[in-house]
């Protein structure tokens, strides 16, 4: 009688090592279903849509005394060279993130004397 109980065990240990085995490899196989899937999920690009043309940056450095203007487009802060067409540099800092005051500043054109102030105001509220 002994026999058959070690025989029926042995059975049941059998069977529920290849359930688990089974069980993990579904669970295995799933989660790299899903990791496959999340890869493929490429982000939209974005872009940045402007009215009027763009024109090329001067080759040269701005002379002293010109500056730059700070202003916004499509809601993002943007540098402009003194003549207020030219871009500078589009950034990457939203015109919503700043204070209210600064907003203000950079909804009238926002002027910047020289490259150091610039590159400080830039780094004061760059995220």
């Amino acid at each position: 009688m002994k026999g058959k109980h070690d025989i029926a065990f042995a059975a049941v240990l059998l069977m529920s090592a290849t359930l688990i085995g089974f069980g993990y490899q579904f669970s295995y196989q799933h989660a790299m279903k899903q990791q496959e899937d999340a890869a493929e999920v490429v982000p939209a690009p974005q872009s940045v849509s402007t009215q009027g043309e763009a024109q090329e940056a001067p080759q040269e450095a701005p002379t002293p005394g010109e500056g730059y203007y700070l202003a916004y487009l499509n809601g993002y802060v943007v540098v402009y060279y003194a003549d207020k067409h030219t871009i500078y540099e589009v950034t990457d800092i939203e015109l919503t993130g700043l204070p209210e005051e600064v907003q203000g500043e950079i909804l009238e054109g926002k002027y910047i004397q020289d490259v150091k102030d610039l590159y400080g105001f830039l780094e004061n509220y760059s995220s």
